[in-house]
Protein backbone atom coordinates (compact mmCIF):
# COMPACT_ATOMS: atom_id res chain seq x y z
CA UNK A 1 0.00 0.00 0.00
CA UNK A 2 2.70 2.63 1.12
CA UNK A 3 4.44 2.03 -2.21
CA UNK A 4 1.54 2.43 -3.97
CA UNK A 5 0.84 5.79 -2.35
CA UNK A 6 4.25 7.16 -2.67
CA UNK A 7 4.15 6.39 -6.53
CA UNK A 8 0.80 8.36 -6.56
CA UNK A 9 2.45 10.72 -4.69
CA UNK A 10 5.14 11.02 -7.26
CA UNK A 11 2.52 11.50 -10.38
CA UNK A 12 1.16 14.12 -8.54
CA UNK A 13 4.39 15.68 -8.29
CA UNK A 14 5.11 15.44 -11.82
CA UNK A 15 1.90 17.23 -12.56
CA UNK A 16 2.74 20.13 -10.29
CA UNK A 17 -0.16 19.06 -7.85
CA UNK A 18 1.88 19.40 -4.58
CA UNK A 19 -0.42 19.93 -1.93
CA UNK A 20 -2.17 16.22 -2.95
CA UNK A 21 1.07 14.76 -3.09
CA UNK A 22 2.60 16.04 0.16
CA UNK A 23 -0.47 14.97 1.82
CA UNK A 24 0.14 11.09 0.46
CA UNK A 25 3.64 11.52 0.85
CA UNK A 26 2.73 12.08 5.11
CA UNK A 27 0.55 9.06 4.92
CA UNK A 28 3.47 7.34 3.41
CA UNK A 29 6.40 8.17 6.05
CA UNK A 30 3.55 7.23 8.75
CA UNK A 31 4.17 4.04 7.52
CA UNK A 32 7.53 3.89 6.05
CA UNK A 33 9.93 6.93 6.61
CA UNK A 34 13.04 6.92 4.59
CA UNK A 35 15.23 9.43 3.01
CA UNK A 36 13.80 9.25 -0.30
CA UNK A 37 10.58 9.63 1.00
CA UNK A 38 11.50 12.79 2.97
CA UNK A 39 13.53 13.76 0.05
CA UNK A 40 9.96 14.02 -2.12
CA UNK A 41 8.44 15.78 1.04
CA UNK A 42 11.36 18.43 1.13
CA UNK A 43 10.90 18.75 -2.84
CA UNK A 44 6.98 19.59 -2.03
CA UNK A 45 7.38 21.97 0.36
CA UNK A 46 10.00 24.21 -1.78
CA UNK A 47 7.51 23.93 -4.68
CA UNK A 48 5.11 25.92 -2.41
CA UNK A 49 7.57 28.37 -1.44
CA UNK A 50 7.43 26.88 2.01
CA UNK A 51 11.54 27.87 1.94
CA UNK A 52 12.43 27.43 5.08
CA UNK A 53 10.03 24.54 5.82
CA UNK A 54 11.87 22.52 2.98
CA UNK A 55 15.35 23.17 3.89
CA UNK A 56 14.92 21.70 7.61
CA UNK A 57 13.08 18.74 6.19
CA UNK A 58 16.33 18.60 3.56
CA UNK A 59 18.82 19.10 6.45
CA UNK A 60 17.01 16.23 8.02
CA UNK A 61 17.53 14.03 5.16
CA UNK A 62 21.23 14.48 4.90
CA UNK A 63 21.81 13.91 8.81
CA UNK A 64 19.85 10.63 8.46
CA UNK A 65 21.87 8.14 10.38
CA UNK A 66 19.56 5.56 9.05
CA UNK A 67 20.11 4.96 5.65
CA UNK A 68 20.95 2.37 2.80
CA UNK A 69 23.78 2.84 0.19
CA UNK A 70 21.08 3.23 -2.06
CA UNK A 71 19.74 6.40 0.06
CA UNK A 72 23.28 8.19 -0.72
CA UNK A 73 22.23 9.60 -3.89
CA UNK A 74 19.30 11.38 -1.73
CA UNK A 75 21.16 12.38 0.79
CA UNK A 76 23.93 14.18 -1.33
CA UNK A 77 21.11 15.51 -3.61
CA UNK A 78 19.51 17.19 -0.14
CA UNK A 79 23.08 18.81 0.29
CA UNK A 80 22.98 20.55 -2.73
CA UNK A 81 19.59 21.30 -2.09
CA UNK A 82 20.13 22.83 1.35
CA UNK A 83 23.09 25.50 -0.12
CA UNK A 84 20.71 26.24 -2.83
CA UNK A 85 17.78 26.88 -0.46
CA UNK A 86 20.67 29.10 1.63
CA UNK A 87 20.24 31.81 -1.40
CA UNK A 88 16.39 31.38 -1.84
CA UNK A 89 15.25 32.11 1.42
CA UNK A 90 14.54 35.94 2.25
CA UNK A 91 15.85 37.41 5.29
CA UNK A 92 14.63 40.42 7.34
CA UNK A 93 17.29 42.10 9.35
CA UNK A 94 15.58 44.89 12.26
CA UNK A 95 18.30 47.51 12.83
CA UNK A 96 17.94 49.83 16.43
CA UNK A 97 18.79 53.13 16.25
CA UNK A 98 20.85 53.32 19.36
CA UNK A 99 22.19 49.70 18.79
CA UNK A 100 20.17 47.80 21.74
CA UNK A 101 17.84 45.04 21.23
CA UNK A 102 14.81 44.52 20.78
CA UNK A 103 12.70 41.20 20.48
CA UNK A 104 10.55 40.63 17.37
CA UNK A 105 7.59 38.63 16.89
CA UNK A 106 6.83 37.79 13.02
CA UNK A 107 3.30 36.79 11.63
CA UNK A 108 1.82 36.88 15.10
CA UNK A 109 4.24 33.19 15.90
CA UNK A 110 4.49 32.91 19.84
CA UNK A 111 8.14 32.69 19.36
CA UNK A 112 10.11 36.40 20.25
CA UNK A 113 13.31 36.42 18.08
CA UNK A 114 16.77 38.74 19.13
CA UNK A 115 16.48 41.67 16.41
CA UNK A 116 20.24 41.25 16.40
CA UNK A 117 19.78 38.54 14.23
CA UNK A 118 18.59 38.10 10.56
CA UNK A 119 14.42 36.75 10.81
CA UNK A 120 14.54 34.06 7.84
CA UNK A 121 11.37 33.83 6.38
CA UNK A 122 9.57 32.83 3.16
CA UNK A 123 8.70 34.73 0.27
CA UNK A 124 5.64 36.96 0.77
CA UNK A 125 4.44 39.17 3.01
CA UNK A 126 4.86 39.19 6.99
CA UNK A 127 4.01 41.36 9.77
CA UNK A 128 6.33 42.13 12.43
CA UNK A 129 6.03 43.34 15.93
CA UNK A 130 8.95 44.79 17.14
CA UNK A 131 8.79 45.25 21.12
CA UNK A 132 11.70 47.76 23.38
CA UNK A 133 11.42 47.79 27.02
CA UNK A 134 9.70 51.04 28.10
CA UNK A 135 8.71 51.86 23.97
CA UNK A 136 5.39 51.14 22.29
CA UNK A 137 5.10 47.67 20.11
CA UNK A 138 5.92 49.23 16.49
CA UNK A 139 3.97 46.79 14.29
CA UNK A 140 4.69 46.73 10.74
CA UNK A 141 3.87 45.03 7.17
CA UNK A 142 7.41 43.70 5.26
CA UNK A 143 7.08 42.42 1.73
CA UNK A 144 9.92 39.99 0.66
CA UNK A 145 10.71 38.17 -2.08
CA UNK A 146 12.73 35.21 -2.74
CA UNK A 147 16.45 35.16 -2.19
CA UNK A 148 15.28 39.21 -0.46
CA UNK A 149 17.10 41.12 2.14
CA UNK A 150 14.93 43.81 3.84
CA UNK A 151 16.50 46.09 6.22
CA UNK A 152 14.01 47.93 8.46
CA UNK A 153 15.23 50.30 10.60
CA UNK A 154 13.58 51.38 14.11
CA UNK A 155 14.08 53.93 16.92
Amino acid sequence: MARALFDDAVVDEEQHRFGDALKKLEKVRAVRDTPAVRFRIAACLEATYHLREARIAFVKVAEATQRTPEDDAVVTAAREKISMLDARIPAILVQVADGKDAEVRVDADETLVSARQPLRVNPGEHHLAIMRKGCRTLDMQVRVGEGGRVKVYTI
